[in-house]
């Protein structure tokens, strides 16, 4: 039978059996990598697989004159905003963590238990399955597997193995964006998949945004996870799209958003351009330097939004309008909504930015 659990859970298990059978390897894997050996002697291959939807991929990873292959853990990388891991499993004996992502890297680890000889052969180690984000082409990268032997010994196998892995899905035409000043950034977007057209094909740019079209949106282009339960009702609960609620709770959950003194949080309302840049700043947690501003509107800036509108244009965030104002007050366009959420995310690729979480 095999067992799933969480890191820490197995990790306490296994220390478990270790005291009960002398057999924990997953303990092991914690050590230095200094008390194992590098070695090449092991073939290893990572084979894509059919699957039942065009949005997903199926990865397995095989290794070939494996011998005595008790436990094993692997280091993965893919890029995140191309490949979300939905699923690892394996199905050798034993059980399993939850895999572990961080940033570009995942870690999946697996053990038998008792005291029983390890795996020996061409072995299927693990089965990766990934939705693909048609974010255009990307690549899986196997760094390292990490093999332990019923006695106890670890293997440490340094890879270059390589899964190119092409993007499925048709670009989409949009109708109403040629000569936009924003059409780049819309075609980007698009391609991110956390934005779309209409069904006639229009993209309708210079359309006012609402709150929850914004974090709906926000919180598609970082992945955000969704919360198991609503920490903090609003007082308008009952009028939240269904569509929105996840994403709203998640962003109040992370403490992005706050909802007016009344605790509504006015989903239909269209979302100012100050109102969208404060969410920003929020998201990213940087406190802005001391100065003013050079819009030649900066007096008509909140005072509960200045810190905000600092920090955002300090980082290139936000941008004034071609006649240096910073509108405030005015709703946003779809256009501009997401020229902002495309420069988080420039932003964040280029390590000026980390997200915060409250």
């Amino acid at each position: 039978m095999k067992i799933r659990l969480p890191s820490r859970i197995l990790f306490l298990v296994c220390i478990a059996a270790l005291c009960c059978c002398a057999a924990s390897p997953v303990a092991l894997m914690a050590d230095n990598a200094d008390n194992a050996a590098i070695r090449e002697d092991v073939l290893f291959r990572l084979d894509p697989a059919n699957s039942e939807t065009k949005d997903e991929l199926v990865v397995s990873l095989f290794a070939r004159h494996a011998s005595d292959v008790y436990a094993f853990e692997v280091r993965l990388e893919v890029e995140p905003r191309n490949l979300q891991l939905i699923d690892a499993h394996s199905e050798l004996p034993g059980m399993s963590t939850e895999p572990v992502p961080s940033g570009q890297q995942i870690r999946f680890a697996h053990t038998q238990l008792g005291r029983i000889p390890g795996q020996s052969g061409d072995l299927k180690l693990v089965t990766f399955v990934f939705k693909l984000l048609h974010n255009g082409d990307s690549a899986i990268r196997l760094h390292q597997v990490s093999l332990i032997a019923s006695d106890l010994s670890k293997t440490v196998y340094e890879t270059d193995n390589e899964l190119q892995v092409e993007d499925p899905f048709v670009p989409v035409s949009l109708t109403d964006i040629a000569g936009h000043w924003a059409a780049q950034a819309i075609v980007q977007a698009v391609g991110l998949g956390f934005v779309e057209g209409y069904p006639d094909g229009t993209f309708r740019p210079q359309r006012e945004v609402s709150r929850s079209e914004f974090v709906t949106l926000l919180g598609r282009a970082l992945h955000l996870e969704m919360p198991g339960s609503k920490r903090q009702p609003l007082a308008d609960d009952s009028l939240l799209p269904e569509w929105a609620q996840p994403y709203i709770y998640a962003a109040i959950d992370k403490g992005w958003i706050v909802g007016y003194e009344d605790d509504t949080f006015r989903a239909d309302r269209s979302i100012t351009r100050m109102e969208m840049t404060a969410i920003i700043a929020r998201t990213v947690g940087v406190k802005s330097a001391t100065g003013g501003l050079a819009y030649v509107d900066a007096d008509r800036i909140p005072a509960w939004g200045h810190d905000a509108a600092a920090t955002a244009t300090t980082v290139g965030l936000v941008q004034g309008r071609d006649d240096h104002t910073f509108a405030p007050n005015d709703n946003s366009t779809r256009a501009e909504a997401v020229v902002l959420i495309l420069n988080l995310l420039q932003a964040i690729d280029r390590g000026d930015v980390e997200i915060h979480y409250h």
